[in-house]
């Protein structure tokens, strides 16, 4: 008896189970596990303890945590098996609980900074999203802003183009100024198109067609090129990518300067 509580004191069944004996102490502590029931009995209850333990706090740390945190322990702190016994009359249920909770407190710390570098990761992400989406932002500001530049200059011409020359439901605004490189649609009603077709804009000069630009119906302002002395402004329906030339036939607004 004197022999069971001697090693049940010595510390050696706790380090036993903590991983953190030599391999020749774990073969001793096997054998008196074997051997003897009331060290079998104390491995079953601290194996219990520990589990109950980590069932009580399963909703904090990991599932791997408590493995890797042992090995991490056991490669990174080896003691020796004189250590091992520097107390040998605390009492083992003290030593049972002090271990108990230094392992908790460590799974604990850990568990606390996964889950702060967890949350980090998807604040930066979220930040990264939301610099972007204001980067976004301030792109779409400043293309409205210089919009409404060309709009409301002083020397910025509104043309109207409709289709009743063509007997068509046509009706678009150009935004037409001498200062600005691009002059801006404004599309109010226009034919649809076949997947294979887009709209295609003409300024007349000098008795010549040249082409502005080609667009589809949107609700946003279209951008086309400006050309000086133009006459009149043209909008023929073309295959994808649009022509060289216009085709007559399909012209569906008409816009005069005069």
């Amino acid at each position: 008896m004197d022999k069971i509580k001697e090693i049940l004191e010595s510390g050696l069944l706790e380090c036993y189970l903590m991983g953190d004996c030599t391999e020749e102490e774990s073969l001793r502590m096997q054998q008196y596990i074997h051997i003897y029931p009331e060290i079998k009995i104390a491995y079953d209850e601290y194996q219990e303890a520990i589990n109950k333990m980590a069932e009580e706090n399963a909703s904090l740390p990991p599932a791997h945590l408590k493995s890797n945190l042992l090995k991490e322990i056991n490669s990174a702190n080896p003691r020796s098996s004189s250590e091992h016994s520097t107390n040998p009359q605390m009492p083992s249920g003290i030593n049972k609980l002090l271990l108990a909770l230094s392992v908790l407190g460590l799974l604990s710390a850990c568990w606390f900074f996964w889950n702060g570098k967890n949350k980090l990761d998807k604040l930066q992400e979220k930040y990264t999203i939301l610099q972007e989406n204001c980067n976004q932002s301030d792109k779409n500001y400043a293309a409205i802003k210089k919009e409404l530049e060309i709009i409301k200059a002083p020397d910025t011409r509104a043309l109207w183009l409709d289709g009743k020359a063509f007997n068509q439901n046509a009706q678009l605004v150009a935004y037409w100024n001498p200062q600005y490189e691009y002059a801006l649609l404004d599309l109010k009603t226009l034919p649809k198109l076949k997947k294979d077709q887009c709209y295609q804009i003409w300024a007349d000069k000098d008795g010549k067609m040249i082409s502005r630009g080609t667009f589809q119906l949107t609700d946003d302002f279209v951008k086309i090129e400006y050309l000086d002395n133009a006459e009149s402004l043209n909008v023929t329906i073309e295959p994808i990518g649009g022509s060289h030339e216009p085709t007559i036939a399909n012209l569906v607004a008409q816009g005069l300067f005069t």
